[in-house]
C-alpha cells in the first residue's frame, strides 16, 4: 500500500489515526501489513469486467511502425489465491471485430493507493495495481507477422506477453476505471534459443519487431507511442513479499522497503541492438527490506548483470508512451514495460535455496505522471511506480532444470517487488 517503509514500526491503532485525516472515509486496505513473516488474508474488492477502445502498437528496429484502432474487452477478474487472479482479455479490431489476440491473464496484485482526479471538488479514487503476464492466442492463421499479430503466432499456438493492469475505483459515484498496457518483446528476450519455451529457427521470428497493446485509447485521452526515461534516484518504498506461503493460500505479510536505489545506466535500442532510437533503457535495481532473517540479513533484492549469456543486463526498461491528456484517467500518464534478473534473499525462509535466496526472472510495468497520488503520512508522494513479478524462481544452489526454459510462457509467480522513486 502508499503507507510505506515505515509501517513495520507502526502499530494498528497508529496507523489508523494517522490515516484517518490522510484518506478517503471508504478506502479499502489490503492487510498486506504486519508483523515480519507472518500470514495473512487479503482484503481486496471485487474487480469488475473492463471494455474499451485502445490501441495496438508495433515497432520495427525500435521505430514506430504501426497504429491499429482496437477495442479491449476483460472478463471480471477471478481470485486464484490470496493475490492472484486471472481474466479472460481479447483484443478486436475497433472497426471489423477481427480476433487479433485472446486468452488468459494471469493478475498477481501488489499495492494501492488514491490519487486526486482534476475536478474541484472531487474525492479521491483507489487504485490497485496488478502485474500481467499471458499466453495469447490469434483467432487466424493468416495474421502471425502483420501488425498487431507477433509471428511466433504462427509457429506456436500462443505468444508470452506481460505489463500491468490498474483497477482505479470512486466509491462517491460508485464508477470504475482501468487501464491496461501488454508487451511482447523480440526474439531476444521471449524466442532466444537455448532458454525459451518458443525459441525462434533459424532466420528468427521477430528478430526486430515488437508489440504491445493499451487502453483506454479515446478522443478524450488518446495514447501517444513514445521514448521516456523512467526516473531513477533513491527508492521511496514500498515493498517486497512473497506472493503465497508454499502449502497455503496464504499471503505473506508485506516487507517494508528501508532504501534502495534505481540507477539508470543508458538508453539504446535492443531490437535489435542500435543506439537509436533509445526505446529501452538499463538500470541498477537493488533494494533492502526491513524484516531479518534469523541470521539477522534483511530482505533484499538486486538485480543481475547476465550479458550475453541471457538477455538481461540489470533491469531492462521498454517505453510504452503516454496518455495526453487530464480529461479522463489515467491522465497523462507515462507507461512502461520491465524485464530482468534478479536476486532476491528473503527473510522469511522460503527462498528455497542457500540461506533463503532465489534466482529469478521478473516482468512487470512502471508509470509517471497522471492524476495526482493522493498524499499519505508516513512517506513523501511520489508519481513513479515500478512493479515487478517473479515467471521464473529457483533457489540458489540448486540444479537449474533441463531443458531450461526461462522464458516464453506463463509460470508461476513467486515474489513481488513494488517500488517508487523521486
Amino acid at each position: 500500500m502508499k503507507f510505506i517503509t515505515l509501517l513495520g514500526t507502526l502499530t494498528l491503532g497508529a496507523l489508523t489515526g494517522l490515516a484517518s485525516a490522510q484518506i478517503s472515509p471508504c478506502h479499502q486496505f489490503d492487510n498486506l501489513n504486519g508483523p515480519c513473516c507472518a500470514p495473512t488474508i487479503s482484503n481486496l474488492p471485487s474487480f469488475p469486467a473492463y471494455q474499451s477502445p485502445g490501441q495496438a502498437i508495433c515497432w520495427t528496429n525500435c521505430n514506430l511502425s504501426g497504429q491499429v484502432k482496437t477495442k479491449t474487452i476483460i472478463t471480471p477478474p477471478i481470485q486464484t489465491d490470496c493475490t492472484g487472479y486471472q481474466a479472460n482479455i481479447e483484443v478486436n479490431d475497433l472497426n471489423n471485430g477481427t480476433v487479433y489476440l485472446f486468452g488468459q491473464l494471469t493478475l498477481d496484485y501488489t499495492r494501492t493507493w488514491e490519487e486526486q482526479p482534476p475536478i474541484a471538488g472531487a474525492a479521491p479514487i483507489q487504485v490497485w495495481r496488478f502485474t500481467a503476464k499471458g499466453d495469447l492466442k490469434t483467432s487466424s492463421p493468416s495474421l502471425p507477422g502483420t501488425c498487431p499479430v507477433p509471428k511466433s503466432l504462427g509457429m506456436y499456438p500462443a505468444a508470452f506477453y506481460y505489463g500491468y493492469v490498474d483497477y482505479a475505483f470512486d466509491c462517491t459515484t460508485g464508477n470504475w476505471d482501468t487501464a491496461i498496457v501488454m508487451y511482447h518483446a523480440c526474439d531476444l528476450f521471449i524466442n532466444k534459443p537455448g532458454i525459451s519455451a518458443t525459441p525462434a529457427p533459424v532466420g528468427g521470428l521477430d528478430p526486430n519487431k515488437s508489440y504491445a497493446f493499451v487502453a483506454p485509447d479515446t478522443a478524450a485521452n488518446p495514447f501517444v507511442p513514445s521514448n521516456n526515461l523512467f526516473p531513477g534516484g533513491p527508492l521511496q518504498g514500498e515493498g517486497m513479499r512473497l506472493k503465497t506461503v508454499p502449502g497455503t493460500v496464504l499471503c505473506n505479510t508485506e516487507d517494508p522497503i528501508t532504501f534502495g536505489f534505481l540507477n539508470p545506466i543508458f538508453q539504446l535500442c535492443l531490437c535489435p541492438i542500435a543506439l537509436f532510437p533509445q526505446q529501452q533503457s538499463v538500470g541498477v535495481l537493488n533494494g533492502q527490506g526491513l524484516c531479518p532473517a534469523p541470521t539477522g540479513q534483511p530482505g533484499s533484492f538486486q538485480s543481475l548483470n547476465l550479458w550475453p549469456a541471457f538477455p538481461w543486463f540489470h533491469l531492462v526498461t521498454t517505453s510504452i508512451g503516454n496518455w495526453t491528456t487530464m480529461n479522463s484517467y489515467p491522465g497523462n500518464e507515462v507507461a512502461w514495460v520491465d524485464e530482468g534478473a534478479f536476486l532476491y534473499h528473503d527473510p522469511c525462509g522460503f527462498g528455497g535455496g542457500l540461506n533463503g535466496d532465489s534466482y529469478n526472472v521478473m516482468y512487470g510495468g512502471s508509470t509517471s505522471k497522471g492524476y495526482t497520488v493522493s498524499p499519505n503520512p508516513v512517506f513523501p508522494v511520489s508519481q513513479n511506480f515500478k512493479d515487478l513479478a517473479s515467471n521464473f524462481s529457483i533457489g540458489v544452489g540448486l540444479p537449474f532444470p533441463s531443458p531450461l526454459v526461462l522464458v516464453g510462457k506463463v509460470m508461476p509467480t513467486h515474489y513481488l517487488i513494488y517500488v517508487n522513486t523521486p
